[in-house]
């Protein structure tokens, strides 16, 4: 109870161990979810080397809230190192309905909790990427703390490259590899 009452105010205490919120860059989701399923969300972000993930999240009424921290030691180097981590979720009790995906003051999308059966063809993406050519020539999207990099599927969009943006889209299946990849990103918006 002591740890979320320092979280907010990022305090540290007598042995130089501190309590430091995360930045969420990237998620990744099921665009529906049964509601008695625990189902996996992914997110990516930037922490130092050493740290410990802490996952945290809440509902507040239509909005799933993700404010992940880390506990990091007095010890630590000072580089941020990229993770993701796949926080589990449990959307039993949670009413049908639509619900936002939000880390601070960003939503990243929208996922739809029903008590029937769910579509799993395809993951919903959001974040903070970026388009760059690979050696090969292909254009792909580069999200923060993601590996693989897909290609982008949308043809208007694989024209030029482009600085860090925030994209919402999803992670698609192809018939076919295309740059080597059986997977693209099918860009919806970015900012």
């Amino acid at each position: 109870m002591l740890l979320l009452l320092l979280v907010p105010f990022g305090c540290k205490d007598p042995t130089g161990t501190h309590v430091a919120d995360l930045y969420v860059g990237w998620m990744e989701w099921l665009p529906e979810v049964e509601a008695s399923q625990p189902v996996k969300v992914h997110i990516a972000g930037t922490m130092a080397c050493g740290a410990e993930y802490v996952r945290r999240y809440e509902v507040d009424g239509s909005t799933i809230l993700f404010n992940p921290y880390a506990i990091v030691p007095r010890q630590q180097c000072l580089s941020l190192v990229p993770v993701m981590f796949g926080e589990t979720i449990s959307f039993i009790g949670l009413a049908p309905g639509t619900y936002k995906l939000q880390s601070g003051d960003r939503v990243f999308g929208e996922v739809v909790v029903t008590a029937g059966q769910i579509d799993r063809s395809a993951l919903i993406a959001a974040g903070q990427a970026w388009a760059v050519r690979d050696p090969d020539g292909c254009l792909r999207l580069r999200p923060l703390a993601v590996y693989p990099r897909w290609p982008l599927e949308n043809a208007a969009d694989t024209a030029s490259q482009w600085g860090s943006r925030f994209v919402t889209g999803e992670l698609i299946d192809l018939p076919a590899p295309v740059c080597g990849s059986v997977t693209a990103f099918r860009l919806v918006s970015r900012e």
